[in-house]
């Protein structure tokens, strides 16, 4: 022990003058901090803190190897893993400690960005310049804006400051560039689509050609109606006359005894009989017009359907007017003429979203 008289002076030891600020401190990467005790967890595997902040990020590419640090320190030594709820956090291998919190010494994170591609989907496009269905997902920034008296200030819920900071400014610029990219897409597979319906209907144009040149090329020949004996033959002839002449279940008798009187079967069948087998062969038609009507505006919706669930813009909180908006120039949208059933189709499908 050493005592201070009154009025007596003594020289102490070097250790007992030291005052709080004389304390021994680390220096690391040239920045000063005051040491502190680090508790160790001597598991061989690393295991996820038990703590989990609100952060999650994902490791850079390389990390830098800063001579000179003290044990555990280096970036070397840490190590990234996925916690079972997904998220990340960080293990050195030479402490033993894990934490969610990643390590300066490791540089600032990434956005992650994820895959979005639909599995039964590709490039759109014929090959050449196409553009894939991929959109980024960036992850929310920990810094927030805020308003202050009219001024902005940022936060990430520990730190404030008055100047945007570097990671807030990637942040938004890796929005903004998800946005364009989003964009993109749709444009791309609106023009794809309308490229497909035109090819189709153009097809379509050409088959009907094709029979209105066969009808032609059937009337153009000459029949000889000897060949028909009994009147079940003759019935057959003026069938196949009636659909040979397209008439349909809306054909007026006028209209059909126009189109058909100059074809030698006409003349097989008495008028009364002729009228007969007509109206049983529209009635057949009719059942059978409506069961096409039935398989096309089950195709209209299916179709429709789809354009919903493959356009990114269409969500569970859209508006039937946004997405009149939206959708509007697209062909698949066109081709549901009655704009109620367009509208039930879409709140049917908004519904299962939510």
């Amino acid at each position: 022990l050493y005592k201070v008289g009154r009025g007596r002076g003594m020289v102490l030891p070097a250790w007992m003058t030291k005052t709080q600020d004389d304390k021994p401190k680390d220096t690391i990467g040239g920045i000063q901090s005051e040491a502190k005790q680090i508790p160790l967890n001597f598991s061989s595997e690393p295991k996820a803190p038990n703590k989990i902040p609100n952060t999650a990020a994902s490791p850079p590419s390389t990390v830098p190897v800063i001579p000179g640090l003290p044990p555990g320190m280096a970036a070397t030594d840490w190590s990234e893993h996925t916690a079972p709820d997904g998220r990340s956090y960080y293990f050195n291998k030479v402490t033993k400690i894990s934490t969610y919190d990643r390590p300066a010494i490791l540089g600032p994170a990434k956005p992650k960005v994820i895959n979005q591609t639909p599995k039964n989907f590709g490039s759109f496009g014929n090959g050449t310049g196409a553009l894939p269905l991929v959109v980024p997902v960036i992850l929310p920034c920990k810094w927030k804006e805020y308003d202050h008296n009219g001024k902005k200030y940022y936060s990430d819920g520990k730190n404030s400051t008055w100047e945007k900071p570097e990671d807030l400014v990637k942040h938004e610029l890796a929005v903004a560039e998800a946005k364009k990219i989003e964009e993109q897409i749709l444009k791309a597979k609106a023009d794809a689509e309308i490229a497909a319906n035109k090819a189709k209907l153009a097809l379509e144009k050409q088959e009907l050609e094709k029979k209105e040149e066969a009808k032609n090329s059937k009337n153009a020949i000459k029949i000889d109606i000897s060949e028909y004996k009994t009147d079940e033959q003759k019935k057959e002839a003026f069938l196949n006359l009636l659909t040979d002449q397209s008439v349909s279940s809306n054909h007026r008798w006028a209209e059909i005894e126009r189109i058909c009187q100059e074809d030698p079967r006409w003349g097989l069948l008495k008028k009364g009989l002729r009228r007969q087998i007509t109206t049983e062969y529209q009635n057949k038609r009719r059942k059978e017009e409506a069961k096409e009507e039935r398989a096309k505006a089950k195709k209209a919706k299916d179709a429709f359907l789809k354009m919903l669930a493959t356009n990114f813009s269409i969500d569970a909180h859209t508006r039937w007017s946004e997405a009149k908006e939206i959708l509007g120039s697209d062909v698949r949208f066109q081709n549901i003429s009655d704009d109620r059933i367009r509208e039930e189709i879409f709140l049917e499908f908004t519904e299962e979203l939510r």
